[in-house]
């Protein structure tokens, strides 16, 4: 799962909750821009997208994150499984999360999460 976030602390803190709920479920980062200011960056979600090993869901927060996550899945060149959720990101991180760690494909964590 990769956290698309205009705030760094935002993506680590849902990422330290995820932690707590699912450990065995890695959990990446788009968070803020490289500089450490507000902001989103397809290059961030790109380069966090390379870290995922297997399928990867794409959770945002708001506005200009969703496009720009939206924009890596389709400028991604890979052969991964790539999807991406527009939704509450806490809960659908958690949904995700917990439903990963019980070994529930990408296709039906999406299902699920559209559920909410």
């Amino acid at each position: 799962m990769i956290i698309v976030s205009h705030s760094a602390k935002i993506a680590e803190g849902i990422q330290d909750l995820m932690k707590e709920m699912a450990p065995s479920v890695p959990i990446h980062l788009a968070g803020g821009l490289e500089d450490g200011s507000i902001g989103t960056d397809v290059t961030r979600i790109l380069e966090a997208l390379d870290q995922v090993e297997g399928e990867a869901l794409l959770l945002s927060d708001i506005g200009s994150a969703t496009m720009n996550a939206e924009l890596a899945i389709d400028m991604y060149e890979g052969s991964k499984e790539v999807a991406f959720f527009d939704g509450p990101i806490v809960e659908s991180a958690f949904i995700a999360s917990v439903s990963s760690g019980n070994d529930m494909s990408l296709t039906d964590i999406v299902d699920q999460l559209k559920q909410q």
